[in-house]
């Protein structure tokens, strides 16, 4: 999966995650500058278990705020 965190408070963000999550989704971020301000993304490393699994944890983030695309989709629409 890919995230974004919202601004400003992207490290809280990244915390609840983090928090909510655990071990079980590891996350590797990057730091990015989007027009003079910083920006986070990140690589949640999701081990797939199932279909509806992965599906909640992406719920869980976009209720969270965050924004997920999901590259395992086929349609641009969906990820």
């Amino acid at each position: 999966l890919q995230t974004r965190y919202p601004s400003p408070d992207h490290l809280a963000y990244v915390k609840a995650m983090i928090d909510r999550f655990g071990d079980e989704v590891p996350v590797h971020l990057e730091f990015i500058r989007f027009d003079g301000a910083i920006g986070v993304a990140g690589l949640p490393l999701v081990r797939f278990t199932t279909a509806e699994r992965l599906d909640e944890i992406i719920r869980i983030h976009e209720g969270n705020g965050c924004w997920v695309y999901n590259p395992h989709r086929y349609t641009l629409e969906e990820g």
